[in-house]
């Protein structure tokens, strides 16, 4: 195993029936994601993505939802452990936000780069640490599909139709091949997808 080869990177998000990542309401549309992001499932599947990874990557809006959210679900005691898990993990984890206008960050263990995406990649795969885990960020994704460095799809595959919006998959994406390494279903009815890149020889 090379260096390079170290460091997996992941990508975790949420997909309608129709391939979007919202809906016709534009990139804020996403209320029928929740019924299937709060289920025991997708709860047990967040933190089984997330443990085995030390950096996160996060695009502005992204960052900025969940730096308003997720501290304090950390020290909640209400909250379901495992969203308490989630919660701390990302307090913890190192956090790289992808944003040409975002200048200071708040949250701890942040660091905001305005970098070609598939560049500050292959940097992160030459250092030390677990798995590199894309949060949700559509426009962050689409440019490491674009630059082949993707190792594994982490997709919640939600039985919603919306009819418009953002999709994940656009045309011009290189080709590629993929394996099905795990998946689980949830009781809304979602199914978790793990895909492997497959690639040529390997």
């Amino acid at each position: 195993m090379t260096q390079n080869e170290k460091r997996k990177v992941v990508v975790n998000i949420s997909l309608s029936l129709d391939g979007r990542t919202n809906g016709l309401g534009g990139e804020y549309d996403m209320g029928w994601i929740v019924p299937h992001a709060v289920t025991e499932s997708a709860r047990d599947q967040m933190v089984r993505v997330s443990s085995p990874a030390t950096t996160a990557l996060l695009g502005r809006k992204n960052y900025e939802g969940f730096a308003q959210y997720w501290p304090s679900v950390a020290e909640d005691e209400a909250a379901d452990p495992r969203d308490r898990t989630f919660a701390r993990w990302l307090d913890d984890v190192e956090k790289v936000v992808f944003s040409s206008s975002l200048k200071d960050a708040e949250w701890s263990n942040t660091r905001i780069v305005d970098e070609d995406v598939a560049t500050v990649i292959k940097g992160l795969r030459q250092e030390e640490g677990g798995d590199i885990l894309v949060l949700a960020s559509g426009s962050v994704i689409k440019a490491l599909l674009d630059a082949d460095e993707v190792d594994r799809l982490s997709i919640n595959l939600c039985p919603e139709l919306v009819g418009g919006g953002m999709r994940l998959f656009e045309d011009g994406i290189p080709a590629s091949s993929w394996t099905l390494n795990d998946m689980a279903t949830s009781e809304s009815g979602a199914v978790w997808m793990y895909y492997d890149r497959v690639h040529q020889g390997s």
